[in-house]
């Protein structure tokens, strides 16, 4: 199977030789990652994985990697963040249900995490309309469905659910979510930005495909903050403004990488903050100097990838669809006349054949109309999204490579006092 295909959101939800094959027990953890920023992933790993984007990517965020294979609800983790609360509310909604979505555990370790099974089921956005819930312009909101459970969230919250579970988890690959409108959309038509039909249905599908990787990755699935956004019996607004959201620092390299939002101490506010643009040493020589070139070089192969599709191969897919949509149009106007010309034949025999000729092009309009919607759905969405997934990856890997800064300004700085006190290296 390729890695197109396999990456495919589409390709069904019970397709789980992929995960096996992606993700072993070989591959670093996220939280392996956080703290050890120079430690041997192997490179030959990367070498296994054809030495690709999806190959690095996928020893970077450790188990499942970039979470782009089939959804697998057969592995979780405890996470630290589930207090037991959100899984007692759900609990208490769907009750009645025969598949609720709990996790009946106990968190062994603010670090370590014990394998539990996830019982979310496949999540499903079954509908979207428009709510004019305290405003008269009215906005989109999506209904989730869970198992018998169904709430109704917005695009916003969407987005705020996925800014938040980056700052939760700064070494973990968070699923990417549709793109907002661009600000020309708005300015050419702001009525037809906020209600196109295509764009919320767009958004519907690729809203529910993020739900369904987050709800893949045990780190987020078992997380209080995603399983109180599936919860209709909780405001997010309140969500937002309470532990752990509430507790997060403001700076994410001045906490630790894993669990932020409890392992803050007093030491890290003093951690200093490098600059964008710092490069980490080179060791050419040591072990660490090889992590670091393999963290280089996965770098610059997602930028690469992300450069190729997202540059390349997407824009001439979008001008492959908008000629089809072109050419859909011009069969349909075209039948439309041919139709009309029948009528005005006097000829009857004509008029038929006319007709006929009509109803021809219009079988053309709908089967092309057909073939933008599916190319649309099956390749168009699959590959913006692999664009988005190697944008993340670098994130990550930007986030990794300053922490490797401020581990040598901070040793830098310990030293030189060190010195300055006449004391010698611990």
């Amino acid at each position: 199977m390729s890695d197109f295909e396999d990456n495919n959101p589409f390709a069904g939800a019970d397709r789980r030789d992929s995960v096996s094959s992606d993700a072993t027990d070989d591959g670093p953890s996220a939280s392996f990652l956080a703290t050890n920023p120079h430690a041997d992933f192997g490179t030959a790993s990367f070498m296994a994985g054809g030495g690709s984007f999806y190959g690095a990517a996928s020893q970077i965020g450790g188990p499942g990697g970039l979470g782009m294979s089939a959804y697998d609800p057969d592995s979780a983790l405890t996470n630290p963040f589930d207090d037991g609360s959100a899984s007692a509310s759900l609990a208490g909604t769907v009750a009645a249900s025969s598949t609720p979505f709990t996790n009946n555990h106990e968190t062994t370790s603010t670090t370590e995490s014990a394998p539990v099974e996830s019982n979310i089921p496949l999540i499903e956005i079954i509908e979207a309309n428009k709510n004019h819930e305290g405003t008269s312009r009215g906005f989109i909101t999506y209904t989730i469905r869970v198992g018998d459970v169904s709430v109704r969230r917005r695009y916003s919250e969407f987005e705020s659910l996925r800014t938040t579970l980056t700052r939760m988890f700064p070494t973990l690959i968070v699923p990417p979510i549709p793109e907002k409108h661009s600000i020309t959309d708005y300015a050419v038509a702001p009525t037809k930005a906020r209600e196109d039909k295509d764009m919320i249905e767009h958004r519907q599908r690729m809203l529910q495909v993020f739900l369904n990787r987050c709800r893949n990755l045990p780190q987020i699935s078992n997380c209080i903050v995603f399983q109180r956004f599936l919860d209709p019996h909780a405001s997010w607004s309140e969500v937002l403004n309470s532990p752990p959201v509430s507790t997060l620092p403001r700076y994410s390299l001045r906490a630790p990488p894993v669990d932020p939002s409890n392992n803050v101490t007093e030491a890290h506010s003093y951690l200093p903050i490098p600059s964008a643009n710092g490069v980490v040493r080179n060791r050419s020589g040591d072990e660490e100097g090889k992590q670091e070139a393999f963290f280089a070089d996965a770098e610059k192969t997602a930028k690469e990838y992300e450069a190729v599709i997202g540059g390349g191969l997407e824009k001439v897919a979008r001008r492959i669809l908008k000629r089809y949509t072109d050419i859909a149009g011009d069969y349909a106007e075209l039948g439309g006349r041919f139709n009309a010309l029948s009528l005005e034949e006097s000829d009857s025999r004509m008029a038929a054949a006319v007709e006929k000729v009509g109803q021809a092009i219009d079988s053309n309009y709908l089967v092309t109309n057909h073939l933008v919607r599916e190319l649309g759905r099956q390749f168009g969405e699959p590959l913006a999204e692999s664009a988005q997934f190697s944008g993340v990856v670098r994130s990550v890997l930007k986030y990794r490579k300053q922490k490797a800064l401020q581990l040598e300004l901070t040793s830098d700085s310990l030293e030189a006092k060190r010195r300055g006190f006449g004391t010698s290296t611990i």
